[in-house]
């Protein structure tokens, strides 16, 4: 049975057993917050504005992109908690049905 100490940012071998998915998915998780980080470090006027488009701002192509790219990785990460909550529901909902010996 999956518990949510299951889903810590590096899934244990005893974790991974019993939902092998969790590794890509750690590192997937661990990519988009470098991503972020890198993109805010490389256009510094993102960081002050990620969550409204700064109508007025002189940004160029290139801070455009990123700032499109940091709204996807945010609703990617959205996604993947969902499934770790979805995951750890189906896993639960499993265990519950078996008999205790």
């Amino acid at each position: 049975m999956l518990r949510d100490a299951d889903l810590d940012p590096v899934p244990t071998p005893e974790a991974l057993a019993r939902a092998p998915e969790l590794a890509a998915l750690a590192l997937l998780e661990r990519a988009l917050d470098v991503t972020r980080y890198a993109l805010i470090a490389a256009h510094p006027e993102l960081h002050a504005c990620l969550d409204d488009y700064p109508r007025g701002l002189p940004w160029d192509a290139q801070a455009r992109c990123a700032a499109a790219l940091i709204s996807l990785a945010d609703r990617l990460q959205v996604v993947l908690h969902t499934y770790y909550r979805v995951l750890l529901d189906a896993n639960g909902a499993s265990c519950a049905d078996e008999v205790p010996f």
